[in-house]
């Protein structure tokens, strides 16, 4: 097998040193890049080091450092919306009121620390934890907390329906005027919301205001 000119060596080394320099300026621009780029940039400068011997490989591996740090854009923040994961290197996050744009990117004018309004996963809620437990009445809150964990139907208690029927041929509704012998009937009526004030549903049935006795 004819091995390459010297020419062809070089021009092969030019190639993959502006493919890692390429990679470098990615791995500055896209945060998720950061670790990955710099490793693919090199492993794409081995074939120079075959290629040419330990001495050029080195000379472009600096060759390649020096332009990444002139030309890949060095950012210690990442501009980040309520929501979003935060992903290393960041630890922390400085609220929009705490800034002001100054030229080629904020500055700070709060004090911050690290994983300052950071939520921790499962901080909230992990798989397998239990959410609610059984018999719990289900408040505003909580339907958020389940939504929250993806869950969308629940199975529930059904409200008893309690049905009331005042009786007594003395008893009159208290639309009515009360006469000698008379008494208005109240009672269904407490009863109607103790049901309501412990969940139930409650009905009253009469005739009139009242169902007299036979």
């Amino acid at each position: 097998m004819r091995k390459r000119g010297a020419a062809a060596r070089m021009a092969l080394c030019g190639v993959l040193a502006a493919l890692a320099v390429a990679l470098m300026f990615l791995g500055g621009t896209v945060p998720f890049a950061s670790i990955a780029c710099p490793v693919l940039a090199s492993l794409v400068l081995i074939p120079v080091y075959c290629e040419c011997g330990w001495k050029w490989g080195l000379l472009w591996y600096a060759a390649v450092a020096a332009l990444a740090a002139l030309l890949a854009p060095e950012k210690d923040y990442l501009e980040v919306d309520t929501g979003d994961m935060i992903r290393p290197p960041y630890d922390a996050v400085i609220m929009a009121e705490d800034l002001i744009e100054a030229e080629g990117g904020f500055r700070i004018i709060a004090p911050t620390h690290p994983f300052a309004h950071v939520r921790a996963i499962g901080e909230d809620i992990v798989t397998q934890e239990m959410v609610l437990p059984s018999r719990h009445e289900i408040r505003a809150i909580d339907i958020s907390v389940l939504i929250s964990a993806g869950i969308h139907e629940i199975p529930v208690i059904k409200r008893p329906v309690v049905g009331i029927i005042p009786t007594g041929d003395e008893m009159i509704d208290y639309r009515e005027t009360p006469e000698d012998g008379r008494i208005i009937e109240t009672n269904s009526w407490m009863f109607q919301n103790l049901v309501t004030e412990n969940h139930g549903v409650g009905r009253r049935h009469s005739d009139n205001g009242v169902l007299m006795a036979k």
